[in-house]
């Protein structure tokens, strides 16, 4: 009989069925993985939070209180994302009892492993950022649980029996915590392998360069910085196009941006797409553009690039680099001049082919031999058998 796997997180805000959340993806990766030799279930929280109404019904309602009243605002919203963290917490450990193991997608607040008597479970923690850092860069508000985050954090790494963190550079941070003890560890970043298109990557009108960013529009993608350097690139070659694919808390000022640009109607904002039309967008890209990041995240868009053998310019962050060969798969943006630095390898990628060819094809050489779903499903395979 096949060992039984759940795997859940206990995020109220997360949807793991949204079909353009990059982490939805992935985690559906990882189930497909398993089930050829586990028997896997994903169980959700069904009693989801709106992130944009978490508290207060009436938007106009809503806006005024949180000018007025913002710490007030922060303290109830706060309040609630924890009472549907234990009531799911409840829920979880009264009907998932039987499994042989719960492999959670850690998020900030009351983890799902730590909270459990249950000592026949074993715990895997997907590490995907360090929770109090990424929770200060979303809610810029003033936070009532930070120091329980903090703690909640620690003892959830501390205490699971296996970890999968995506970079050397993430887990030398855990390491300078005290965090890791005798779990069992797996470095490996988050891949989205439903995400991938593989085939001919010369399926583009090179009469026209077409450079993309795909993803969410958050204030370290820095897309905004992207679309200033388009528009001074713009101005002296006529054939270069810019798509903009996803969506985010920063649409509404790129959205403005664009509008107001000179060159708005070679700036494709698309919002959200279907599968379908991801695809034709992806396969019309010469270059893909990741213009900035946080240090901890996996690339995820970067290994969608890779696998069409589009090169790519990536920000210099620790997991980025960890991943990619700098300036030999991927080239880097330079943090101390960014604007001229991207500027400059958007121009020379747009101007120069046989560059173009040259980092397609050694990104995409990268992919197939390293990180490749073969690959990819031994190591997690290997994981869980030592866990288990």
């Amino acid at each position: 009989m096949k060992k039984r796997i759940i795997i859940s997180s206990n995020n109220p805000l997360f949807n793991f069925a949204h079909k353009n959340s990059a982490i939805a993806l992935f985690l559906s990766s990882i189930s497909e993985l398993l089930s050829e030799k586990y028997d896997v279930e994903i169980y959700p929280n069904e009693k989801r939070l709106d992130s944009n109404s978490m508290v207060l019904k009436k938007s106009w309602f809503k806006k005024i209180a949180k000018r007025t009243f913002s710490l007030f605002y922060t303290l109830f919203k706060e309040y609630r994302y924890l009472k549907n963290q234990k009531e799911f917490i409840n829920k979880f450990w009264k009907t998932k009892y039987d499994q042989e193991m719960l492999i959670e997608f850690l998020s900030y607040g009351q983890s799902l492993s730590t909270h459990s008597n249950n000592t026949n479970t074993k715990i895997i923690i997907i590490y995907d950022c360090p929770l109090h850092t990424q929770y200060q860069e979303m809610n810029l508000n003033k936070s009532f649980i930070l120091d329980k985050i903090i703690a909640e954090e620690k003892k959830a790494v501390l205490e699971a029996d296996g970890l999968i963190v995506y970079s050397e550079s993430v887990l030398n941070s855990l390491k300078e915590q005290g965090l890791i003890e005798n779990q069992e560890v797996l470095v490996q970043p988050a891949i989205a392998f439903d995400s991938l298109l593989s085939g001919d990557e010369k399926n583009r009108n090179h009469s026209e360069i077409n450079i993309g960013f795909i993803g969410s529009f958050l204030v370290w993608h820095k897309v905004s910085l992207l679309v200033k350097v388009f528009e001074e690139l713009a101005d002296k070659l006529d054939n270069i196009n810019l798509y903009l694919v996803g969506y985010g808390i920063e649409w509404a000022k790129i959205k403005k941006q664009v509008e107001v640009s000179r060159f708005f109607n070679r700036i494709h904002l698309t919002g959200y797409v279907t599968d379908d039309e991801l695809r034709i967008i992806k396969r019309k890209l010469d270059i893909g553009v990741m213009p900035g990041s946080n240090w901890y995240g996996s690339p995820l868009k970067i290994f969608e690039y890779g696998a069409l053998g589009i090169p790519v310019i990536a920000p210099n962050e620790p997991t980025i680099i960890d991943c990619f060969q700098k300036d030999h798969e991927i080239l880097i943006i330079d943090k101390k001049d960014e604007h001229n630095s991207l500027r400059k390898l958007i121009y020379t990628l747009s101007v120069d082919e046989e560059q173009r060819k040259l980092m397609g094809k050694r990104i995409k050489k990268r992919m197939n031999q390293d990180y490749n779903k073969i690959k990819y499903k031994e190591k997690l395979f290997n994981l869980i058998d030592k866990v288990l």
